[in-house]
């Protein structure tokens, strides 16, 4: 019989049974290749399952067409790198998801990445199992959305900013 060591001793290398809910709020700022914008306040919600983020969320914003619901998606995230510092921790995250979003334009849904680069005021194992406090993120979705009655793929491409508090 052989054990292998899935932990070190160190608190950042330890596992931690608990994951954690986090809600959050943000905006988002988009807009496609044939220059439609989008601008929407965006709730989330979700659970830390490790150094990964499922979460779901859901905006209403407006748009050059006029009213916009969405986007309504879900979301994984995998936080990559962290650094610590006296004054807090950045990290890097990559996003993938679905989502979909409705304006006067008619509706569009399809696949999301994103790149993400946030600050927190975590100590040194707080990621790996969810903030205790806060977290700004700055992401970079990407959307291929596919309209009804259509062949061809928008490409979706905004900023967002999010503040996540973990509960």
């Amino acid at each position: 019989c052989a054990r292998l060591p899935l932990s070190g001793a160190s608190p950042d290398r330890a596992w931690s049974p608990d994951s954690r809910w986090s809600v959050g709020s943000g905006t988002r700022a988009g807009f496609n290749r044939s220059g439609v914008w989008i601008f929407s306040p965006v709730i989330r919600g979700g659970r830390w399952l490790g150094p990964v983020r499922v979460s779901l969320e859901a905006g209403a914003g407006i748009s050059q067409d006029g009213f916009s619901a969405g986007p309504f998606a879900a979301v994984t995230e995998l936080f990559l790198l962290r650094t610590q510092s006296s004054a807090g921790s950045f990290v890097v995250g990559a996003q993938v998801g679905y989502e979909a979003t409705w304006s006067g334009g008619g509706a569009a849904h399809g696949p999301r990445v994103a790149l993400s680069l946030g600050l927190t005021t975590l100590d040194g194992a707080g990621i790996p199992r969810g903030p205790r406090h806060w977290l700004m993120m700055l992401s970079v979705p990407v959307v291929v959305a596919y309209s009804p009655g259509t062949d061809e793929p928008t490409l979706l491409v905004g900023v967002e900013l999010f503040t996540t508090i973990g509960l």
